[in-house]
């Protein structure tokens, strides 16, 4: 009976995804995504598991995720793999990108105690970088790195201050003088009609064994206001080797400025800025982004442009009219300046449970000295939780170091079952290149079978 009573105060949910990709070349992709959170106050148990078959290869990879938690009214423990960022990501950005499918994560133990208007957390641990990327997933900072921090924040009233420290060692350092350190302090003012931000971080550090030190400063800010009907928001930051880890991992992470997600080096050598138009005249939405991104050289460059005018008709129907204009130098692979234009219109209708979407676009591309352009169509319709989409996208013409393919048709389907069950199905065809998600990017593979995606909360 008390075990019974026992086992009536636990909770349980999590989720299960199934995903399956049938490759034209006959090879096919597996992967199976489970977690679950066992609760019974102040306690919990957080899993996770990660199985997958890679094409060409029969061997399955795993990948675990555990965590303990214990949350009491002025203390939280996590001990295992947890997520934190503190200074909007200059000091620290460990966290979970499930559409981009990469994991930031720490494994150890880290600490928050409230005490009054103070919140001050410190943690240590092991980071854990998984990047996926042509089928696979890969942890790609295989180091003996160990993190060790402590960050305190306050509020008063609508005001909020931070203050952060951190120190990495390699337990593999033969001078046990060998560190490297970040610092730096934040805040976040409101008032009635403006927010404003701003964070400084320093990076300082030794190498004895090279006789040398080094450090780095970088800062990032921004200011709104909002007026009704006008909304304005200015952002700035300037970052001079305060990159923490190297290559394509980082263990801190400032937040991208641009519609594009795209970060120059994340950290190392990068200042920009951007703005932001929201305008609301009567019934019309019009929103304005503006964005350059530079090294100090200005040897690469981003620069990220758009305008958006959405149009109310009668009954629930709208037109949307867009327009964004990309300009990269040294940024991607084999193109010294790349510029793409790209205008688009996008017509939406919804008559009680049926909606339509249809897009059309046409993308006109300068890179060195080919020019081209790509035209894209897609038409969506649904109906209560089942939806269809179609799309087709022609290039007109082969480039050189761009996929064969020149066109590329896709039909997808998707259902929200009764009891938190999602069924997705596409067959056709996907255009590879860069994506980029949170100053993160990656080249995909072009893409060509079937996907088959089934997942369930519980």
């Amino acid at each position: 009976m008390i075990f019974l009573l026992l086992l009536s105060t636990i909770h349980f949910s999590g989720n299960e995804k199934f995903e399956y990709l049938i490759l034209d070349r006959n090879e096919d992709y597996i992967e199976n995504t489970f977690f679950i959170n066992i609760r019974q106050k102040p306690f919990a148990i957080y899993l996770k598991s990660l199985l997958f078959l890679p094409p060409k290869t029969d061997e399955y990879k795993f990948i675990l995720w555990k965590r303990f938690n214990g949350k009491f009214d002025f203390l939280e423990l996590n001990l295992g793999n947890y997520y934190a960022t503190y200074l909007d990501g200059l000091l620290l950005r460990a966290y979970n990108d499930i559409a981009y499918k990469r994991d930031k994560s720490l494994f150890g133990l880290h600490l928050s105690l409230k005490a009054g208007i103070f919140n001050i957390s410190g943690f240590t641990g092991r980071p854990r970088n998984i990047l996926y990327e042509n089928y696979d997933y890969h942890i790609i900072n295989d180091t003996t790195n160990t993190l060790t921090g402590i960050n305190t924040e306050f509020r008063v009233r609508k005001q909020r201050f931070e203050f952060g420290y951190l120190r990495m060692r390699d337990r593999g350092d033969i001078y046990p003088t060998t560190f490297t350190e970040l610092y730096g302090a934040g805040m976040e003012l409101k008032f009635d009609i403006s927010d404003m931000f701003l964070y400084y971080i320093h990076k300082g550090g030794a190498r004895p064994y090279l006789g040398t030190a080094y450090d780095g400063d970088g800062f990032a800010g921004g200011l709104s206001f909002y007026l009704h009907p006008v909304g304005l928001q200015f952002y700035y930051s300037y970052y001079d080797s305060i990159a923490l880890g190297s290559g394509l991992y980082r263990y801190n992470d400032p937040r991208p400025l641009n519609r594009s997600e795209i970060s120059i080096n994340r950290g190392e050598d990068e200042r920009g800025f951007s703005a932001i138009l929201d305008f609301s005249p009567g019934p019309y939405y019009i929103e304005a982004h503006l964005s350059n991104i530079r090294t100090f050289d200005i040897r690469k460059r981003v620069e990220d442009h758009y305008v958006k005018l959405e149009i109310p008709l009668h009954g629930f129907n709208k037109i949307t009219l867009d327009y964004e204009y990309i300009l990269k130098r040294n940024f991607e692979p084999y193109v010294d300046l790349k510029v793409e234009n790209t205008p688009r219109i996008i017509y939406e209708v919804s008559i009680e449970e049926v909606g339509l979407r249809a897009l059309g676009g046409i993308t006109v591309i300068e890179a060195d000295t080919f020019k081209y352009t790509e035209g894209n169509l897609e038409v969506s319709l649904s109906y209560n939780r089942f939806s269809v989409t179609g799309s087709y996208i022609r290039r007109s013409k082969k480039i050189l170091y761009l996929e064969e393919n020149v066109r590329w048709r896709k039909l997808e389907t998707m259902m929200e079952a009764p009891d938190n069950l999602i069924l997705r199905m596409m067959i056709g065809e996907e255009m590879g290149g860069l994506v980029c998600s949170g100053g993160v990017c990656r080249f995909e593979s072009p893409f060509r079978g079937v996907k088959f995606l089934l997942e369930k909360r519980f």
